[in-house]
């Protein structure tokens, strides 16, 4: 499928590439079930990345708010669609330096993801993860040390300590040690 070439290019950086394949995957998504669906958001949510990651940050803007409004307004319960949108803006609010406004929106699919996949499910742990990450970015050590904790403790329960999710939860927690002069 389309979607799943737009993957294998993001992968691979091509991303002005995925933008012309997902535009695609986007207007066959329309003209067979309209805009008013979970395919559609997805799309919408690979699109802003693609932008995202083509320093389009403007346009990347639009789009996952686009994304975040169609889900809001279709979804009878927020998903993991919408999760995946918040949190995605949020990564690019805080790559432009709008941390006050990344932060209520990692918190949001945070909460979203607890809602929809319960405390024990590794999209909750990668939302914990992805809220260590914002709380380090932004100088918030204590803050971060305590979610990559929770984060970790989760991780080791779903993957295992010998994961590479666990592994990269570990480091990142050993980044912020550092940081706070905790060898």
């Amino acid at each position: 499928s389309l979607i799943k070439e737009a993957k294998i290019l993001y992968n691979k950086k091509q991303y002005k590439e995925m933008v012309e394949i997902v535009g695609i995957a986007q207007q066959l998504t329309i003209e067979r079930f309209g805009k008013e669906n979970e395919i559609y958001i997805r799309g919408l949510n690979y699109l802003a990345t693609a932008r995202k990651n083509l320093k389009e940050h403007e346009e990347a803007e639009k789009v996952y708010l686009e994304c975040i409004n169609f889900s809001k307004q279709i979804l009878i319960k927020p998903g993991k669609e919408y999760a995946d949108c918040l949190q995605n803006l949020a990564n690019l609010y805080l790559e432009v330096n709008r941390s006050l406004e990344a932060e209520p929106l990692f918190i949001e699919a945070r909460d979203v993801r607890r809602s929809v996949f319960g405390e024990n499910h590794e999209e909750y742990a990668k939302s914990l993860n992805s809220l260590g990450y914002f709380y380090s970015e932004t100088e918030q050590y204590l803050e971060s040390v305590r979610y990559y904790y929770e984060s970790k403790s989760l991780m080791e329960k779903i993957y295992g300590k010998n994961s590479v999710e666990y592994a990269r939860t570990t480091n990142s927690l050993a980044i912020v040690h550092e940081k706070l002069g905790q060898y």
